[in-house]
């Protein structure tokens, strides 16, 4: 029901994550007011229903991003239960986000993504990548990913990411950056779409 106004209409699912960790300069979590700019330019090439996942204590961050992106969005977060959040995400034509649960369910529901990296990487924590349907960004910093650093100072099977990288990850990836590489990738996937439908 929630998904109505969706109908005919190509679906972009979106997980923002949550900014409770603000402050920790560690987070994985991009701005969701840098995403709101990237799919408000989004939707002047790329017309679709934009659909926000997330939990409860993820409100925070739609209302943030809902403060930028003022064009109409389906806002599924804390409404969805786990299987109907994953019968969602596989109607997806496309699925943007960081390095989240969500983000790599779409993965192994074969779901394109396209996900913005910080202190971690798609090598270590990408799980089910496909090149051919994936798409990452991230900035080539000398300490990348800074979790690894993590791991050699908290020591084998101890993730604490207090003790490694930066948040310039994050901080320097701009909007510009970000929607330039997903312009690329969706028009990409359109080209292959089109070829495909052409007469032989």
């Amino acid at each position: 029901r929630a998904l109505a106004s969706c109908a005919g209409r190509r679906i972009i699912g979106l997980h923002l994550g949550s900014t409770e960790s603000d402050r920790d300069p560690y987070s994985k979590i991009w701005s969701p007011e840098k995403w709101a700019c990237v799919c408000k330019e989004m939707l002047r090439f790329h017309p679709c229903a934009l659909v926000v996942f997330g939990g409860p204590l993820e409100a925070g961050a739609v209302a943030r991003f809902g403060s930028i992106f003022t064009e109409p969005f389906v806002d599924l977060t804390g409404r969805a239960s786990l299987l109907e959040t994953l019968a969602t995400i596989r109607r997806c034509e496309a699925f943007l986000g960081c390095d989240t649960g969500p983000v790599k369910a779409a993965m192994a529901l074969g779901v394109p993504t396209f996900s913005v990296w910080g202190p971690s990487s798609r090598l270590d924590n990408g799980a089910f990548w496909d090149p051919r349907r994936h798409r990452e960004v991230q900035l080539e910093l000398p300490c990348q990913p800074c979790i690894r650093m993590a791991l050699a100072n908290a020591g084998a099977g101890v993730i604490n990411l207090r003790d490694s990288g930066h948040r310039a990850w994050l901080n320097r990836m701009t909007p510009e950056l970000v929607l330039e590489a997903l312009t690329e990738w969706l028009s990409s996937r359109n080209r292959r779409r089109d070829d495909a439908k052409a007469p032989a």
